[in-house]
C-alpha cells in the first residue's frame, strides 16, 4: 500500500487479528480520513523456521513500516490477545512512547496478556490516549483529524 499524499492515520498493532484494520480503514475512509495499513502479504514468507534466511526481506519490510510510522499524522494502535502474538507490536508501542510529537490512540483488548502494564505505560506517555473500545478510539481519531489544520 502506498503512503497517502496528505496527512494520514497509521494503523498499527496486532497484525494477526487483521479484521480490525480492514474495519478501521473502511470507517476512516468513509469519513474522508486517509489512512495507511502497513500490513504486507510478504510477511507470510517469514516464519520462525525461515526468519534467518528471510532477514533481508524483514529488513526491507521493517524499513517501510518505520518510514510510514514516523511520517504519520497520528497512530491508531490496537493490541489484541492472539496466540503466538509477535513482540513486534509491543516494540512499536514502546517506540511510540518515545515519540511525544506523534498522537497515539490506543485500544488494548480486555483479554490481552500484560494489558495492565501496557495501560500503565500508556498513561505515562503524554502523546497516548487510551480507549475502552476500538469504536471510541476511532471516534477520537476522527475528531482529532477533523481539527487538524484548523
Amino acid at each position: 500500500m502506498q503512503l497517502p499524499s496528505r496527512p494520514y492515520v497509521a494503523l498499527y498493532g496486532s497484525n494477526t487479528e487483521y479484521k480490525w484494520r480492514v474495519e478501521a480503514a473502511a470507517r476512516l475512509q468513509a469519513h474522508g480520513v486517509p489512512c495507511y495499513d502497513p500490513a504486507d502479504q510478504r510477511w507470510q514468507q517469514v516464519t520462525e523456521q525461515t526468519g534467518d534466511q528471510q532477514q533481508r526481506l524483514v529488513d526491507e519490510l521493517v524499513t517501510v513500516q518505520r518510514h510510514a510510522l514516523t511520517h504519520a499524522a497520528c497512530v491508531l494502535f490496537h493490541m489484541a490477545r492472539v496466540e503466538g502474538n509477535s513482540p513486534a507490536a509491543r516494540f512499536e508501542l514502546g517506540m511510540l512512547s518515545c515519540m511525544p510529537q506523534l498522537p497515539v490512540f490506543l485500544h488494548v483488548a480486555p483479554d490481552t496478556l500484560g494489558r495492565n502494564y501496557v495501560w500503565a505505560q500508556a498513561r505515562l506517555s503524554p502523546n497516548f490516549q487510551t480507549f475502552e473500545t476500538m469504536d471510541h478510539a476511532l471516534d477520537a481519531v476522527m475528531d482529532w483529524y477533523g481539527k487538524l489544520g484548523k
